[in-house]
């Protein structure tokens, strides 16, 4: 007989609900890397690889990241997280057909709607992400949450491997508005899965309502802890400044190797193989520390510098697979080391301040990424970036190690220990 969903002995992948939600949601990442690569495809096709428009294009799909996350987080962390998860999923087929609509009935679409749809896209994330960290949580709860996040991570992970390899071969043979319509699609496997969870754990999960109101009784929202002010700070200039690769992959392809859409999504492909490795390591790892996290960041900063030089598509290919590896273990490590050290009225606000960081300075990375690309040169918009990162987590890691050399012996032995 399986043992009943809230034992807590058995693990996250042990839990119906929890596998049944993480197969939704790796049916849908396999669509959602898809529309990302052809929406990329599309504008440098339209665009005639114009560096500055594609950059302008994804500043407005993640515009609402840095202007919304703070009042969104505050609500999400109020309202059911479940209904909330519903209602995003059917706004993200509507933007999927938006897009596919005029390809496929009017053979015709423009930068201007394509901009208009990634703006609505950008809209619905700033609900969708943080919703999604919380109700994982909920499902599985605090202590089985990082174990719960790797293996989220693989799955997705395992659909993104797929996702760009697929559009590649899409784009090149029916067209980028098959793609949006494939899309669409795959997200009906979340709203599925989401159904299935209410029918096994009842209201159990998402049941954030009453969370909600204890919060409002007991303190208004907490401030974001200092503690979490590093990791942020890391997270921005790698999120919004040194990740800027939907801008830069398909002109490195295009313009710097010549290669083709399948060469494209086949470099996708590689990324998405290293975030599967990224997520392995980290499901197999205890509790994250600060040390950790600087050590990803700087990592992905040296592999990043390892695509900007890059000649040709196996070499840019085996580098990107870094970057997805790092990226991986960087951003696993950062939302449960933010989970671990803040308390039920903190984290609203503090996993909005990690999606603002992470996604909401893209519109101003992109820009900055995009003139640098655009006047001075594609490598350039990778290795600048870059080069800020590893830099700002040299400036962190001495920080940190100042901070453990001025403690006592007791608390330099715990800090010494965190940092192995």
């Amino acid at each position: 007989m399986e043992p009943p969903e809230n034992d807590p002995h058995r693990g996250p992948a042990g839990k119906r609900s929890f596998r049944a939600y993480v197969a939704g949601q790796a049916v849908s990442g396999l669509g959602t890397f898809m529309e990302y690569t052809a929406l990329y495809w599309l504008v440098n096709r339209v665009t005639d690889g114009h560096a500055l428009v594609i950059s302008l294009v994804a500043a407005v799909q993640f515009l609402p990241m840095l202007v919304l996350s703070a009042p969104v987080g505050r609500v999400v962390g109020r309202v059911h997280r479940h209904r909330t998860l519903l209602v995003t999923q059917f706004a993200q087929i509507a933007v999927s057909l938006l897009l596919a609509v005029p390809l496929l009935v009017l053979g015709w679409t423009n930068v201007w709607l394509i901009g208009g749809a990634a703006l609505l896209l950008g809209c619905v994330h700033v609900v969708d992400s943080p919703a999604r960290q919380m109700f994982l949580k909920d499902l599985v709860g605090k202590e089985q949450l990082r174990q719960a996040v790797g293996i989220y991570s693989t799955a997705v992970g395992a659909a993104r491997v797929g996702g760009p390899a697929v559009a590649g071969f899409l784009i090149a043979t029916v067209g980028e508005g098959w793609v949006f319509v494939l899309n669409a699609v795959s997200y009906l496997a979340v709203v599925g899965s989401l159904y299935y969870v209410r029918r096994v754990r009842g209201d159990l999960t998402g049941g954030a309502e009453a969370v909600g109101r204890d919060s409002e009784t007991k303190a208004r929202i907490s401030r974001v802890p200092r503690v979490l002010w590093p990791a942020l700070l890391l997270t921005l200039l790698l999120g919004g400044f040194a990740y800027q690769f939907h801008v830069t992959g398909p002109l490195m392809v295009a313009n710097i190797l010549q290669a083709n859409s399948v060469t494209y999504g086949l470099v996708g492909a590689c990324t998405a193989v290293g975030v599967i490795i990224g997520s392995v390591i980290s499901a197999r790892r205890s509790a994250p520390t600060t040390g950790e996290y600087i050590t990803w960041a700087a990592l992905f900063a040296v592999v990043a510098l390892f695509a900007a030089s890059a000649t040709n598509p196996v070499w840019f290919g085996a580098a990107m697979a870094g970057v997805g590896m790092s990226m991986s273990l960087f951003t696993t490590t950062v939302v449960v080391f933010i989970q671990h050290r803040s308390n039920d009225q903190e984290q609203g606000p503090a996993l909005a301040a990690y999606n603002a960081a992470y996604m909401g300075f893209i519109p101003v990375g992109a820009v900055v990424v995009g003139v640098i690309s655009n006047y001075v040169g594609i490598r350039w918009g990778i290795a600048v970036p870059s080069m800020l990162l590893l830099a700002a987590a040299g400036c962190v890691a001495i920080k940190l190690w100042v901070t453990t050399s001025s403690t006592t012996p007791e608390n330099r032995e715990i800090t010494s220990n965190s940092l192995s």
